[in-house]
């Protein structure tokens, strides 16, 4: 515990009420948890991000979508009379979220999930795989709507210029149930996600790293990785990268999926400069 509470105190986190991060037990350890309010107040601490946030759309809202070479994010929640906001219950159920980001430059950039991927994400969960398993309730039951947020607020922070602070809490919190903090490492600052070196993955420390069933899952990690930098290589347009990339949010971990951004970012670059 004590170490997980000097890490929050380094990355200037709050822990308790305000939603900045959260002690929870884990398989014997105190394992930090970073909420959404608490990566969204790394993100503009970093010094480049503007604004950030993130919305829940629901049945009853308005909402547009469109992507290619002049994206676009619509959203007006239904409001009730006198036009002040109606309630989530006339709104109806959560069909999705969105996440935005404000750089200092005044550029602009969104990312939106639907709600199944929403679910998928939540279902590869290991705080949620435990829950079911030992038949208790998650944060996730329990409180849907703040974990979908902070799904997509975890998404939108791949796109963003990162401090090491948000990027260490991003990392701590992708490795929750295993991130088997010693508490020399944080006094002295030297705490770092465990990484292998050759695919970018995050080691599940508790398992002592990736062995038999687990070198197939990384395997076919890899091939899909390479399939989608190979077709973002290919790619001709601006919109065909674009296209190739959200389908990639799909189907890659974050890890990877970090990996492809920089290989989206270099194309892009290519392209248009191949195009002044």
């Amino acid at each position: 515990m004590f170490a997980a509470v000097i890490q929050s105190s380094q990355l200037g986190l709050e822990v308790g009420l305000m939603g900045e991060a959260h002690l929870v037990p884990f398989g014997g350890q105190c394992q930090l948890i970073p909420g959404y309010t608490g990566l969204m107040k790394l993100a503009r601490n970093s010094g480049q991000v503007v604004d950030i946030y993130a919305e829940a759309v629901r049945m009853n809202d308005k909402f547009a979508l469109k992507l290619g070479m002049e994206r676009n994010l619509e959203h007006e929640p239904l409001t009730a009379p006198g036009g002040f906001p109606a309630s989530d219950e006339e709104r109806g159920d959560v069909v999705g979220f969105y996440a935005v980001g404000v750089l200092k430059d005044g550029s602009r950039t969104f990312v939106a999930m639907g709600r199944k991927e929403v679910e998928r994400i939540r279902d590869g969960s290991r705080g949620y795989q435990a829950a079911k398993k030992y038949k208790k309730e998650s944060t996730w039951d329990t409180d849907f709507v703040a974990m979908g947020l902070k799904t997509a607020i975890r998404r939108i922070c791949k796109f963003l210029p990162k401090s090491p602070e948000l990027a260490t809490a991003l990392a701590m919190d992708e490795q929750a149930g295993r991130q088997n903090l010693n508490l020399d490492d944080v006094i002295n600052g030297s705490y770092t996600p465990v990484v292998d070196k050759d695919t970018g993955e995050i080691v599940d420390v508790a398992d002592g790293g990736k062995t038999g069933n687990s070198n197939a899952a990384t395997s076919t990690k890899l091939e899909k990785l390479e399939k989608i930098v190979a077709a973002l290589r290919d790619a001709n347009s601006v919109e065909a990268l674009d296209e190739i990339y959200i389908r990639a949010e799909g189907d890659l971990d974050d890890a990877n999926l970090e990996i492809a951004m920089r290989e989206y970012r270099k194309c892009k670059d290519a392209i248009s400069n191949s195009l002044i």
